[in-house]
């Protein structure tokens, strides 16, 4: 497989909200400064777009704002999967290249790894089961359903690259629908749910996954976000092995601009790790092992995070008594 790492062939679909200029400049150059050669394409909405007459892309592309959905009323946590998959679409039928990158305009690169490690894990690896190129995503909140979040299919959907008619099959994906965004309004909340308010049928995350995988003909039996029976993790792990490839978004040379982002991958701890998505694609389980140096340096930084931020509200406290 020939992927250039000057970008030739390939567009960025750089898809979101405009409204943040530092964010969307930094993410614009950063594409011109490695990937020379490709194409970039942004895609947004006409609610969420100020005036831009400036912007030094090749196509931008505005559609009218579907919206975001409320998925938990208690929390108040809203889903923007049908404004990704409508402004990413509207992106992708612009693009002539064989291959794109679809990702956030609050994201930005750092080197030109994206490109040469794409084709570097092709090589390895081979293409998907069904001989086209396979989808690559990241690995921060590509979750592994034996940890906290018991989520199987839930690729993360920060990033993806494949050809640009594998992109058009994902999100060709339906909206989703007001029914599934409320599945659990008069249900019972499954007990492995992270909070008893949750209300959809499934994650942006996983409804992307699952879409691209009907899409590609495969069918599955899951019954919602956290039916984690063992038959539907070997499953998600199988579908990954079939058509994905993934590596941590700092080996991509990718990077957050949003500081709940920034650190994502020393967060993402409940992720698949390097060796267990290694693991998954010999044909063995993701399972956890105590011999990842990698796991255990997320679990040691996740621990001084939290020990921190218990030290940081005990002062606060201490100083608020004070008063």
């Amino acid at each position: 497989m020939m992927v250039f790492s000057d970008g030739r062939d390939v567009t960025f679909v750089v898809q979101g909200s405009i409204d943040h200029t530092v964010y969307l400049n930094r993410c614009i150059s950063s594409i011109r400064r490695y990937f020379p050669a490709a194409k970039v394409c942004i895609s947004t909405s006409s609610a969420i777009l100020p005036e831009h007459h400036d912007l030094d892309v090749d196509e931008l592309v505005v559609i009218d704002d579907v919206g975001a959905v409320n998925v938990d009323d208690v929390r108040n946590i809203k889903y923007n999967v049908n404004r990704q998959i409508s402004t990413t679409l509207a992106g992708l039928k612009k693009v002539t290249t064989k291959y794109a990158v679809k990702v956030r305009t609050d994201s930005y690169f750092f080197n030109n790894k994206l490109l040469v490690e794409y084709a570097r894990l092709q090589n390895e690896w081979g293409n998907a089961v069904d001989g086209t190129p396979r989808m690559l995503c990241i690995s921060e909140f590509t979750r592994n359903p034996r940890c906290l979040y018991e989520m199987p299919f839930h690729m993360s959907d920060f990033l993806y690259l494949s050809t640009t008619k594998n992109l058009l099959l994902m999100f060709e994906a339906p909206l989703m629908k007001d029914e599934e965004t409320r599945w659990f309004f008069n249900r019972e909340v499954p007990k492995n749910a992270p909070a008893s308010s949750v209300l959809h049928l499934f994650s942006a995350e996983q409804h992307l996954w699952l879409g691209y995988l009907r899409a590609k003909g495969v069918s599955t039996q899951i019954a919602h976000a956290y039916d984690n029976q063992r038959r539907h993790v070997d499953s998600a792990e199988l579908s990954f092995r079939n058509y994905a490839l993934m590596l941590p978004a700092w080996k991509l040379g990718l990077a957050m601009s949003k500081k709940e982002h920034r650190l994502m991958y020393l967060k993402s701890y409940d992720s698949y790790s390097m060796r267990e998505f290694r693991n998954i694609l010999n044909g063995e389980a993701g399972s956890r092992s105590i011999f990842d140096i990698e796991l255990w340096f997320l679990r040691l930084v996740s621990m001084h995070s939290l020990a921190k931020r218990k030290i940081l509200s005990a002062l606060r406290y201490k100083k608020r008594l004070m008063r």
